[in-house]
């Protein structure tokens, strides 16, 4: 890369295009606001590490309520 491709740039570039990313199973505990939270970082992942080292998916959640980690589950 040369001196004139830094920054923003530079970021739209893809090096490993096509690369095969495997997925990575994820168990999220905590159903309110942290949960939430961290649920909506890894689901992003891929906008900030491209291409991303794994493609995260929620296999498992686990809280106090088990209607409330019913209802989080569905959403």
């Amino acid at each position: 890369m040369s001196d004139e491709h830094v920054g923003f740039i530079s970021m739209g570039e893809v090096e490993e295009e096509g690369k095969e990313v495997e997925e990575l199973g994820v168990g999220m505990l905590g159903y309110a606001f942290m949960g939430k939270a961290h649920t909506n970082a890894f689901m992003k992942m891929p906008i900030f590490f491209y291409p991303p080292p794994a493609r995260p998916k929620l296999v498992a959640i686990y809280g106090r309520t088990a209607k409330k980690v019913r209802v989080a589950a569905k959403r």
